[in-house]
């Protein structure tokens, strides 16, 4: 079988002040590395991009892509939905050379006119995409099946980051009529049924890294019972760190109750953490 990629999603973090915590955002790219992933994406949703400023944007590029390239990893950068971040993200991969992939979002319903923002985005920064379907941030839902139109005719889409519920839904329809590798996400929590209707890549978001590359090496290594145990251990977890409402604050406090990162503060439109999740986090963390 072959290697699974793994992509850990990377947070911003702030420290007291309020501002980039530097110290915190190295901590966390080379602990992730550390658990066992192969990728990280840089100013994805997780990293709250629109709440920074364009400099921080542009240090915490630079930051993740220096760990990137010590630690010998891919790079991806998150793009955003207006036809107009194009140009922005073009020239944040000039800036970064070490961005090996463009981490797209599905900005509209149409195939048709998905796949031309697609093809316009891979012409503007030279790098294949991993498409993202992800309405409950963007507000956009697409049909499984218009979704396999819009990729399956594009080189320039190398994968399909599935968060659009029931997400086995479209890994197996991908799989089945693509050449893309379909990625597992929404914090592993689907994660057996994603790998077992096709998923070719995993991208991960909550705190259990560690737990989660454990049971993709048991798939790998054609133990699937062994990886259905162990993400069956982790499910309360992130079930609980991936919900809407808070769930950045969530896993950032969790991150710093790990000694990852120094300080769970986020920004707004981001809920803060709310101490009377205390007692559950507790609980769940162990």
């Amino acid at each position: 079988m072959a290697a699974i990629p793994r992509w850990a999603m990377v947070p911003t973090p702030f420290d007291a002040d309020g501002r980039v915590d530097v110290g915190s955002l190295v901590r966390f790219c080379a602990s992730v590395v550390d658990d066992g992933c192969t990728g990280l994406v840089a100013l994805g949703v997780i990293a709250e991009p629109t709440a920074l400023t364009p400099a921080e944007r542009d240090l915490v590029l630079d930051v993740v892509a220096s760990v990137a390239v010590d630690r010998g990893v891919e790079l991806a950068l998150g793009a955003g939905t207006a036809e107009t971040d194009d140009t922005q993200c073009a020239r944040a991969v000039r800036r970064a050379p070490a961005v090996t992939h463009v981490l797209a979002p599905v900005t509209s319903p149409s195939a048709v006119t998905l796949r031309g923002r697609l093809a316009a985005l891979a012409g503007a920064t030279g790098r294949p995409l991993i498409v993202q379907d992800l309405p409950r941030a963007t507000g956009v839902v697409i049909a499984p099946p218009d979704l396999v139109r819009a990729v399956a005719d594009l080189p320039e889409v190398a994968a399909v980051k599935c968060e659009s519920p029931p997400t086995f839904a479209s890994v197996g329809l991908l799989a089945r009529h693509t050449p893309v590798a379909p990625m597992a996400g929404m914090g592993g929590v689907g994660l057996v049924a994603d790998l077992a209707a096709g998923a070719r890549s995993v991208a991960i978001g909550v705190t259990g890294s560690a737990l989660l590359n454990r049971a993709l090496d048991a798939w790998e290594q054609g133990r699937p019972d062994v990886c259905a145990r162990l993400v069956a251990e982790g499910a309360p977890l992130h079930h609980f760190e991936t919900q809407p409402g808070s769930p950045i604050a969530i896993r950032k406090e969790h991150w710093r109750r790990r000694g990852v990162i120094a300080d769970a503060s986020v920004r707004p439109p981001q809920q803060a953490y709310d101490p009377a999740l205390a007692a559950l986090s507790d609980l769940l963390l162990g």
